[in-house]
């Protein structure tokens, strides 16, 4: 009988403190995980807008710039391939890049106005630049040019791949136009490296989640480019390698 009464006193439930306990303890976990998951989603879909808005901003100044010789200073009109900018061939009816990709880096405050922007022909070049202003003639014109058509209060880094495919032979009889293939939008920055190499790559620019980069920062983004019925930013493809490379 006292082994049948211990037995019994063992299978009892919980109290109401102890239940009231546990019900507390779970809205306070629920209270914390809710919101967080609310925010991330919203810092995705606020990454991608802005990256869609800076995508239409760009390719306009480069469809304005390609069409439009009176928008390019004198001495962005130059065929000097050694300038670190993006150069012009002076054309009657246009101006068309020397180099077939250009890449583009902006860096927005938090008060909307833009810190600088740096211009470069390689993902390295463009990786390893650490300056915090403006890195020439060509990037003033971007800086200036973007910024009269664009604003977002969202503090970030800005990143755009620009491809022109008939550069090596751009005439005054060329139509193609300059073509933003995908621009990108980071709350953080990307890691500086001056070699992207496979590993690099595969740790800070592989999407592995929508929005989301290997390295698990945020990454909206907007693109032209299809393979299939792969966009870039979807799993498996890559944040600016190359541009035309969309798929592992």
């Amino acid at each position: 009988m006292i082994r049948h009464l211990q037995r019994m006193r063992a299978k009892k439930g919980f109290s109401m403190i102890e239940l009231i306990v546990v019900v507390a303890i779970i809205g306070i976990l629920i209270a914390v995980i809710v919101p967080n998951v609310g925010n991330d989603r919203a810092k995705r879909e606020q990454a991608n807008t802005t990256a869609t808005d800076f995508y239409s901003a760009v390719q306009y100044c480069f469809s304005k710039y390609s069409k439009y010789e009176a928008a390019l200073s004198p001495e962005l009109k130059a065929d000097i391939p050694s300038k670190s900018f993006i150069d012009y061939f002076p054309a009657v009816s246009g101006n068309y890049p020397v180099n077939k990709v250009t890449y583009i880096k902006m860096k927005n405050g938090s008060d909307g106005n833009i810190e600088y922007v740096h211009v470069a022909s390689s993902l390295s070049d463009l990786l390893a630049d650490t300056t915090t202003t403006n890195t020439n003639a060509f990037a003033d014109l971007l800086a200036k040019d973007i910024g009269d058509m664009f604003y977002s209060e969202l503090e970030g880094y800005y990143f755009a791949y620009v491809y022109f495919a008939d550069a090596s032979t751009a005439l005054a009889s060329t139509t193609n136009t300059v073509r933003v293939k995908m621009t990108h939008f980071m709350y953080e920055d990307m890691p500086s490296t001056t070699t992207v190499d496979s590993a690099f790559i595969n740790n800070n620019l592989l999407f592995t989640d929508y929005a989301y980069l290997a390295n698990n920062r945020i990454c909206g983004t907007c693109s032209s480019i299809k393979s299939g019925s792969v966009y870039l930013g979807d799993v498996g493809t890559y944040f600016l390698n190359k541009g035309d490379v969309v798929t592992a």
